[in-house]
C-alpha cells in the first residue's frame, strides 16, 4: 500500500503546482499568455496521469480500499469536469463568470477528494 501512497502524494503535489498556475492565471485575466496555458495543461495531464496511475496501484492491490476507490472516482469526475470546462473557457468569447466558478469548485473538489483518498489510503480504508 506503500507504494500507491507515494503515487498519491506525488499526484497530489502536481495539483498543487496546476492550482496554483490556474490561480495565477485567473489573477491575470484574458488573454492568457500562450506559455502560462501550456504549462497548465501539462500539469493537468500529469495529474490526469498521476490519478490513473494511483487508481490502477489501487486495482492492482486489490487492497479493498472501499473508501479510497470511491474518493479517486470522484478525482476522475471532476478531472473530467475541469477539462471540458477549461477548454470552454479558452475558447469562449468574452468573460464567462459561470464557467471559472464550475471550474473552480470542481477544482476545490478535488483537492478535497485527493486529500480524502491520501488519508484513506494512510488510514487502510
Amino acid at each position: 500500500m506503500s507504494s500507491v501512497l507515494i503515487s498519491a502524494v506525488v499526484f497530489a503535489l502536481f495539483f498543487i503546482a496546476a492550482a496554483l498556475v490556474g490561480r495565477r492565471m485567473a489573477g491575470r485575466g484574458r488573454p492568457y499568455g500562450m506559455v502560462t496555458l501550456s504549462i497548465h495543461f501539462a500539469l493537468f495531464v500529469l495529474v490526469a496521469a498521476g490519478a490513473a496511475a494511483t487508481f490502477y496501484k489501487l486495482r492492482l492491490l486489490n487492497a479493498g480500499a472501499t473508501l479510497t476507490t470511491i474518493s479517486l472516482a470522484v478525482v476522475g469526475a471532476t478531472l473530467l469536469a475541469n477539462l471540458v470546462v477549461g477548454i470552454t473557457m479558452t475558447l469562449a468569447r468574452g468573460e464567462r463568470r459561470q464557467l471559472s466558478r464550475v471550474h473552480r469548485t470542481s477544482t476545490i473538489l478535488m483537492m478535497l477528494s485527493i486529500g480524502a483518498s491520501i488519508a484513506f489510503m494512510a488510514a487502510g480504508l
